[in-house]
């Protein structure tokens, strides 16, 4: 016998006997909008049984079978800071890989599984129907979901959300030769995931960003400038750089955050620079070279106004931010953080530099242009005086925030939604699309089966797509983030039309009082807030017509 249930994409189906879902039965979105939901099945015997979608938008589907993954580490910090709203805080198999259904065949066991359904972002205003039909053997079941696409374009999303695209992983993971052809392939399937899911803004790896790497340690080279070195004097060779950024912006990225022109943590050492001097191809600075040495300062003094000229050229200089260190966390860091960025600050004065700060008077003694706060920190600052909120959250914002862990509910990740509405966020960061290292880069894992770095982190922290045999595969995660950015979208929609204190009353009737820490606790929060919003957009619907 096949027991199922048809669900929400907000919750997570665990491999258990014996589990309790919320069915649903019809959904409402805007045109433009790309969404999913689940079929959660089980059943009394060990076989293999068929899926079939039918449909009037059935070219529009996507069929995925929900693959769990081993995670051992589950959360960062120690168990007396774990809030409670976890799957679990426990090792073990969690749902999240999406695997495409291509021959109808899924497996079916005594456990629970799932089977995801996605659509695409461009079906008809109007009434449609899918229906679902698992069958093994004699036995079928079915299940229909009422779909309404409501008259109204959901807007372009005016949130600047950047990630991670880590280039050298992509080539060390497939073992393919830096830049070379099938590694540009490659690297443009991870971009377009990317901006499919949301993302419009990305690190370019002008040289090997000197970030997640052990002091003393390399990471592969991939740096897209050339640098030919004579003496004390440099030429640079923009040829790969701009290659990749015609790329990114074909793949629909619009803006672009330069890698750190110093080290992480600290801003202590200089990055990994490779250069050509006298017919040879040596690194010229790294670990070795302090960053307040006088050659590296006279390097970055021949190299900026070049950069800057061809950032010029291609009409970039509105879109474009600059690092000097990444998380310049105390007192030291800073005053170096400082004496460096009044050196860089004359060259850089057309643009913002932008970095991770936990502490508002750390942020104002440093010299940069706009704080990038963590989730966790925001009460740290008067954001009210900001003329700019940016946020951003990674492996330390595990207790009551958003967040995109494995073990995290999927309906915590789409919390994050209603909380960038209501604190009017500009920027948003994750640092991660696809990080195959264990921490510091001291060795490369297999997130199929190590998607917690080696330990590092909590599984899933560090990546939202996996590398499959022919290009990235997605997780549940960033497939919901996604939801949680369109979330977003259809709150600015509606808040055109009433204002955002009426959006944000409406909303906190059903989600008390937003703020980062008060993330849905199940998924009828976010349904109840999906379904309000698309009832009050329906009234514009009918005058519209």
């Amino acid at each position: 016998m096949i027991t199922s249930y048809q669900i929400s994409a907000l919750e997570n189906i665990m491999p258990r006997v014996n589990q309790e879902f919320t069915c649903i039965k019809d959904m409402t979105v805007l045109k433009g909008e790309r969404f999913s939901y689940q079929i959660a099945y089980s059943g009394d015997r060990v076989c293999n049984a068929q899926v079939k979608a039918e449909s009037d938008i059935s070219d529009k589907l996507h069929i995925y079978w929900i693959d769990c993954i081993n995670v051992k580490r589950t959360v960062f910090f120690n168990k007396s800071l774990i809030d409670d709203n976890y799957l679990s805080v426990d090792a073990g198999l969690y749902p999240d890989l999406l695997r495409e259904i291509t021959d109808g065949n899924i497996p079916l066991r005594y456990y629970f599984q799932g089977i995801w359904i996605e659509a695409d972002d461009d079906i008809e205003a109007g009434k449609h129907q899918v229906k679902i039909t698992l069958s093994c053997a004699e036995e079928s079941v079915e299940h229909i979901m009422e779909i309404e696409v409501l008259d109204l374009q959901l807007p372009k999303q005016e949130l600047i959300y950047g990630e991670i695209v880590q280039a050298d992983c992509i080539a060390d993971y497939y073992g393919m030769e830096v830049f070379s052809e099938e590694h540009w392939e490659m690297l443009e399937k991870f971009i377009r995931i990317s901006t499919k899911y949301g993302s419009n803004a990305l690190v370019p790896p002008l040289f090997t960003p000197p970030v997640d790497t052990q002091v003393g340690g390399e990471r592969t080279t991939v740096q897209l400038v050339k640098v030919e070195k004579s003496g004390n004097s440099y030429s640079f060779d923009f040829t790969l750089f701009e290659r990749y950024i015609k790329m990114c912006q074909n793949a629909g990225i619009t803006y672009f955050y330069m890698p750190s022109l110093f080290t992480q943590w600290g801003a202590e050492f200089t990055p990994k620079i490779i250069a050509t001097e006298n017919n040879e191809e040596k690194r010229i600075f790294g670990w070795d070279v302090l960053s307040t040495d006088q050659r590296y300062l006279s390097f970055l003094k021949q190299l900026i106004p070049c950069l800057i000229e061809k950032i010029k050229e291609m009409n970039l200089q509105d879109n474009v931010l600059f690092s000097i260190s990444d998380e310049p966390f105390d007192e030291e860091t800073v005053e170096r953080y400082a004496k460096l960025s009044s050196v860089l600050a004359p060259m850089l004065k057309e643009f913002k530099i932008m970095d991770a700060f936990t502490h508002e008077d750390r942020f104002e003694k440093s010299g940069a242009s706009i704080p990038l706060i963590p989730t966790s920190d925001i009460s740290n600052f008067h954001i009210e005086k900001m003329d700019k909120l940016c946020v951003y959250y990674c492996c330390a914002q595990d207790y009551k925030v958003s967040n995109r862990f494995i073990t995290m509910p999927l309906y915590r990740n789409r919390s994050f939604g209603y909380q960038l509405f209501k604190y009017d966020v500009d920027l948003f960061f994750h640092w991660a699309l696809n990080f195959y290292n264990a921490p510091l880069s001291v060795k490369r894992i297999d997130p199929f089966t190590v998607p917690d770095a080696d330990g590092g982190y909590p599984g899933g922290d560090c990546f939202s797509v996996y590398p499959g045999e022919n290009g990235p595969m997605k997780s549940m995660r960033i497939v919901v983030f996604n939801e949680t950015l369109q979330d977003l979208r259809a709150l600015n929609l509606l808040s055109s039309y009433v204002g955002r204190d009426e959006v944000i009353r409406l909303i906190e009737e059903i989600t008390g009082e937003i703020t980062f820490e008060n993330c849905a606790h199940n998924a009828s929060v976010i349904l109840n807030m999906r379904k309000s919003i698309m009832n009050e957009l329906r009234k514009f619907v009918k005058e519209k017509k």
